[in-house]
């Protein structure tokens, strides 16, 4: 069965670039460049896994994970933190 991959990033080349390794490596990934879109977002596509940026503007990464994690029906979902903010 193949892995479904939702990636947040509000960057794009950054996006692309985890997508383009995510796809290459054989994952489905949807990719999203507004975290606030996520909410709505992961009940559709119920995404196995989650990489999101930690520094986003309408929402930080943290803040999507915690809102994730309270909600029953999305807090099963793993989620790995994947950024460039090096402070």
């Amino acid at each position: 069965m193949v892995k479904k991959v939702l990636v947040i990033d509000d960057v794009k080349s950054e996006l692309d670039l985890i997508s383009h390794y995510l796809e290459k490596a054989g994952y489905v990934v949807t990719g999203i460049e507004n975290g606030l879109e996520v909410f709505d977002r992961v009940k559709v596509d119920r995404p196995d896994v989650i990489v999101t940026d930690l520094v986003m503007p309408d929402i930080t990464g943290l803040e999507l994970c915690r809102k994730l994690k309270k909600d029953p029906d999305t807090a099963d979902i793993p989620i790995v933190a994947c950024t460039t903010k090096d402070r």
